[in-house]
C-alpha cells in the first residue's frame, strides 16, 4: 500500500546587505551558499530548492508598474 507524504513549502526572503553589490550578493548565493546548502538539503531529504534573484532594474520596473495601476 502506498503512503501519502505531506510536503511543506517554506519560502524565505533574503535582503542584500547594502554594503555589497548585486553581483557580489548573487555570486555568494549561487556559488557559495548553494554548495553548502546542497549537502544539508540532501541529508534532510529535501526534494527541491530554488533561488530567485530580482535585480534592481526589475524591482524598479515593478515599482513603476505598481504606481501606474494604483
Amino acid at each position: 500500500m502506498a503512503t501519502k507524504e505531506r510536503l511543506l513549502k517554506f519560502p524565505v526572503m533574503q535582503h542584500r546587505n547594502p554594503d555589497i553589490t548585486e553581483d557580489e550578493f548573487n555570486r555568494h548565493w549561487t556559488q557559495k551558499h548553494a554548495v553548502v546548502a546542497a549537502a544539508w538539503l540532501q541529508r534532510n531529504n529535501i526534494i527541491g530548492y530554488t533561488q530567485y534573484h530580482t535585480p534592481l532594474a526589475t524591482r524598479q520596473l515593478a515599482a513603476g508598474f505598481s504606481e501606474a495601476i494604483g
